[in-house]
């Protein structure tokens, strides 16, 4: 789904010059969880900007969905963001003149989406998020916790291809931050993302993002679905 391939990106000229990413290789395939870590000035963020197609490279190839990503228009690059790429960013950077409701159908407004349905699309997204009585509230009135939900609604409702989130609990105390993994982990890997693999005839549902310390709980395909804890595959239990 990604692919970076031998990726340059430097700022500055002369003596000013700084060389941020140097020959990045990088595969990512449908469905996994990857953190990227490193010190202060490491040059996540710029890697982050490149791969959210905010930030040009300078030298390599970067592949989304099989699509080279090179020598784009603005016209196009802002359409491959819009229709393929999510953020859930730090400090939510929602709208503060506009309710829930309005800052989850955003994105649906600019991709061309009839303004009855994105409201309607917005509004599935609170309620799958637990959101649904505060759809009319402004984000000076929720909680950090309810924020960030609503960013991770905003950045899920256009169903992207990749959902790129910049330290998602940064702003957040460390109940509410397990609490926003654990949505992350079940809402985009285990419901959004999965591929249906059968194994020996017994159905199960594979999941890139399971991990020993969460359970998993997705809905779409085979009825409840549970993580197994050895093999790290999400299992369905529907008899």
């Amino acid at each position: 789904m990604v692919r970076l391939q031998k990726l340059h990106k430097s700022y500055g000229e002369g003596t000013g010059h700084l060389h941020v990413l140097k020959g990045i290789d990088l595969e990512i395939r449908k469905g996994e969880f990857v953190s990227i870590m490193g010190v202060s000035g490491s040059g996540k963020s710029t890697l982050l900007n490149v791969l959210g197609l905010l930030d040009d490279y300078d030298k390599g190839n970067y592949y989304l969905d099989g699509q080279l990503i090179k020598e784009l228009s603005k016209v196009e690059t802002a359409t491959i963001r819009n229709k393929k790429i999510g953020f859930v960013f730090q400090f939510f950077n929602l709208i503060a003149y506009k309710n829930a409701l309005d800052n989850v159908a955003l994105p649906l407004l600019y991709s061309g989406i009839h303004y009855k349905k994105s409201k309607s699309m917005a509004m599935e997204y609170l309620e799958r998020f637990g959101l649904k009585d505060w759809a009319k509230h402004l984000p000076n009135e929720l909680s950090g916790g309810q924020e960030q939900r609503i960013v991770i609604a905003r950045a899920m409702v256009t169903s992207p291809s990749l959902i790129l989130a910049d330290e998602p609990t940064g702003a957040l105390d460390s109940v509410t931050s397990l609490e926003v993994m654990q949505i992350l982990k079940d809402k985009i890997l285990c419901e959004a993302k999965v591929d249906c693999d059968s194994v020996g005839g017994k159905g199960y549902v594979k999941c890139y993002g399971c991990d020993p310390m969460y359970s998993c709980h997705a809905y779409p395909l085979m009825g409840k679905v549970e993580c197994d804890r050895v093999t790290h595959r999400c299992v369905s239990v529907k008899k």
